[in-house]
């Protein structure tokens, strides 16, 4: 028998500021990036399922992301 593998709680934390190389916060956007956004302005995926840890410090949530998809869903929010 395989034993199964422990799962980390996931981080509900929130960097305060994003990470010098952060992709989400400082780089273009990707195909991948660009799917998951839409998907939050359709409501298919919730904040919690679009956003990720920081890969540099897993610890708590990637700020750059958490950014974007905040606006994304405030801007759906507001009608724009």
């Amino acid at each position: 028998m395989i034993p199964a593998v422990k799962i980390k709680e996931r981080p509900t934390e929130i960097w305060e500021s994003p990470c010098e190389k952060c992709p989400s916060a400082h780089g273009p956007g990707d195909p991948e990036s660009e799917d998951i956004l839409e998907w939050c302005r359709s409501g298919e995926v919730s904040f919690e399922e679009a956003t990720f840890p920081c890969a540099w410090r897993p610890n708590k949530l990637c700020k750059g992301i958490c950014d974007i998809v905040r606006d994304v869903i405030k801007s759906e929010g507001d009608g724009n």
